[in-house]
């Protein structure tokens, strides 16, 4: 079975970009910011 797995994806090269897609994602990525209320007040911040 050993010989059959294989790496889909370079694991260590999305950890290296993790934080860019976090800062991508915005309110997304801070999950602190997912309730109704508090979205509203972020995205009151945001202009």
């Amino acid at each position: 079975m050993k010989r059959y797995l294989v790496d889909l994806f370079d694991a260590e090269a999305i950890w290296h970009k993790l934080p860019l897609v976090v800062e991508k994602l915005g309110i997304l990525g801070q999950p602190q910011y997912w309730q109704p209320d508090i979205r509203k007040k972020w995205l009151k911040s945001r202009g």
